[in-house]
């Protein structure tokens, strides 16, 4: 009798136990076959244009309650909305469950259907600082220079208000997102970079190319301004005017009768000058701001536009995608083309790049470049002696 009661208890609990595992199979299946519709529904969402439009019985329908398509999608009633960007969202409240998306975010299914959520976000700026605030928190974003919604998820860390030191001058726009996908409306913002005339540096400003600075009582011209590094143009030569090379061989570049040894910036003359005399005279906080530049020392190698790479930074070489096999190093140096034709383009106040100084480029086989006026100068002789602005970049 006590065997027969043992092997009842153990069928009731066996029973027990395939009648949770027959539910929880058919509440698998039955979300399966709503995300399975779901995904159907998005599928034919994609080849509709922006708006927004009424689901109702699982037929989709226009806002004007035009039927748009006779297929049948899952039971139910909601909302579905498709952004100028073709992102869609939608909610629909099905007899079982509410089935959901985010315009950034995957299917989410729960009891009841709550109404689309928009982040709201304000905005102040003050030169390169950008403020956002909102009541929204854990927000990522991306930021592209047309309003295409395009780049790249950002997220940062931040208490009140997600603060930006942004440089890319001129129309920006910017998108965030919520953890849960929604998103906000496109913001449009406007950086501008300030203009100056001999004022003090402040590493916390951001300087327009042309304008000019003083640093320790030492006058510079900004070539150009970002996040990390700022670079700079001396703004009157130094008192010595220098060539390349010399007429003889001292160590560096030179040519005598039929001997040659080759410009390159690691062998030539002002290279040496400035970075062991003339950075001695530089002040300490000048000094101890300078970042170190990789250099290209090919003198022979024409991959750059069908140019010599000699004298152009690593950094120009790899934004170009040009191609460098051997770099120097060097904390001073002259003014590329790339560098003066960017401040150039984008100074407010040209007049400070004129002048006839020496250049960096190697644009000819074993000749040099020098700007003349706002003239970028490319025959000229390695060994002609001239006016020397050094180009520095300091961290900030």
């Amino acid at each position: 009798m006590k065997q027969a009661k043992k092997y009842i208890i153990v069928f009731i609990i066996f029973l027990i136990l395939m009648i949770f595992v027959l539910l929880f199979f058919m509440y698998k299946y039955n979300r399966n076959s709503i995300i399975s519709q779901s995904n159907e529904l998005l599928n034919d969402l994609n080849a509709l244009k922006e708006g927004k439009y009424n689901y109702k019985n699982g037929f989709i329908y226009s806002e004007e309650n035009s039927l748009i398509s006779s297929k049948h999608y899952l039971s139910g009633d909601g909302k579905i909305q498709i952004d100028k960007y073709g992102n869609i969202r939608f909610y629909i409240q099905n007899p079982d469950v509410c089935v959901s998306k985010t315009y950034m975010g995957s299917f989410d299914l729960s009891k009841k259907c709550e109404d689309f959520k928009d982040i709201k976000v304000n905005i102040s700026r003050n030169n390169s600082i950008i403020s956002f605030s909102s009541n929204t928190k854990n927000l990522s974003f991306k930021i592209s220079k047309n309003d295409d919604f395009k780049g790249i998820w950002n997220k940062t860390t931040y208490e009140k208000n997600i603060v930006l030191k942004y440089y890319n001058q001129g129309d920006n726009y910017i998108w965030f997102s919520d953890v849960n996908g929604n998103l906000s409306e496109p913001i449009k913002f406007h950086v501008d970079c300030l203009n100056t005339t001999n004022a003090n540096y402040d590493k916390s400003v951001f300087y327009c190319s042309g304008s000019t600075i003083i640093i320790d009582g030492s006058n510079w011209v900004v070539l150009e301004d970002n996040s990390n590094t700022i670079k700079l143009l001396m703004k009157e030569p130094i008192s010595d005017k220098l060539s390349l090379c010399l007429n003889n061989n001292k160590g560096f570049c030179y040519k005598t009768g039929e001997e040659v040894e080759y410009y390159r910036w690691s062998n030539s003359f002002v290279n040496n000058y400035l970075n062991n005399i003339f950075i001695e005279t530089l002040s300490d906080n000048i000094k101890d701001s300078l970042v170190e530049m990789d250099i290209c020392d090919d003198y022979d190698n024409f991959n750059c536009d069908d140019s010599i790479c000699g004298g152009y930074t690593k950094d120009e070489i790899l934004e170009k995608e040009w191609s460098c096999s051997k770099y120097t190093q060097s904390k001073v140096k002259l003014i590329s083309y790339v560098e003066f034709n960017y401040a150039y383009v984008n100074s407010k106040n040209r007049t400070n790049l004129r002048g006839n100084y020496l250049a960096i480029n190697s644009y000819v086989h074993n000749f040099a470049s020098s700007v003349n006026n706002f003239d970028f100068y490319i025959l000229e002789d390695i060994h002609n002696k001239m006016d020397i602005r050094p180009v520095i970049q300091l961290s900030k």
